[in-house]
């Protein structure tokens, strides 16, 4: 009897020295992890250091040369007009202008177009530059805007659209670009319009100056209940541009 006592009572009494174990160890363990967590090495610290030479090395790539930039300028589009649905080409002609003034990376850009198709294009678009240091250089830029395309004794449709736009400086005064706008579809009267835009060419830019050459291909797509037609514009644009 005694002896069984005596097991119950050494039992008893191991039972919380074994619970202050547990407890003594996940301490212990917790506080090995913060001193990992908040410790120092010579890995750590090359680790953290090239993380810096990137941030900083992308900080200098794409921080604004100019915190203001804004500039003006004109065109002359010649173009083969295709109406899909007749088979018809028609050589046609465009001139029109365009304006943009950035803050930073943050920019609006303004465009006209007259043409001897009797039609004026207004478009408007807010662009953000993700990756470059000026409009005038290297960049990538996307943007949202309005397109109005204002036909002669006919309809005015308004489409807003998405862009994207990559130029690159083979030199500091040579570049190429490229430029894709997509037309987001909608309806006036009762015609739906719809299409896309691309762009490409290179530029040329002595000082404040650029003068650039792009090629184009544009579809327009019209229908309703009842008729489905297709426009293409194929041609090629020279222009310059002013910076300040």
């Amino acid at each position: 009897m005694k002896i069984i006592l005596l097991s119950l009572l050494l039992t008893i009494c191991a039972f919380p020295l074994k619970l202050s174990a547990n407890d003594v160890y996940v301490v212990v363990m917790q506080k090995q992890e913060q001193k990992k967590q908040r410790g120092w090495s010579l890995a750590d610290w090359m680790v953290t250091k090239n993380k810096m030479k990137a941030m900083d090395m992308w900080l200098a790539l794409n921080s604004s040369a100019n915190l203001f930039e804004f500039y003006i300028g004109g065109h002359q589009s010649n173009y083969d007009l295709n109406n899909i649905k007749i088979s018809t080409k028609e050589p046609k002609i465009a001139y029109g202008g365009e304006l943009g003034a950035y803050v930073s990376i943050l920019g609006i850009e303004l465009e006209y177009d007259k043409s001897n198709e009797k039609y004026d294009l207004r478009s408007g678009m807010v662009a953000l530059r993700i990756f470059g240091t000026a409009y005038q250089g290297t960049n990538l830029t996307i943007g949202f805007g309005n397109k109005t395309f204002d036909v002669e004794n006919d309809n005015e449709y308004n489409n807003q659209f998405v862009q994207g736009k990559l130029a690159i400086n083979l030199f500091s005064f040579l570049g190429v670009q490229g430029i894709y706008k997509n037309y987001l579809s909608k309806k006036s009267n009762d015609i739906e319009l719809s299409g896309y835009k691309n762009i490409y060419g290179a530029y040329l830019d002595i000082y404040f100056l650029r003068l650039y050459g792009n090629l184009f291909n544009e579809k327009l797509n019209y229908s309703n209940s009842l008729v489905y037609t297709s426009q293409k514009r194929n041609g090629y644009t020279l222009g310059a541009q002013i910076f300040f």
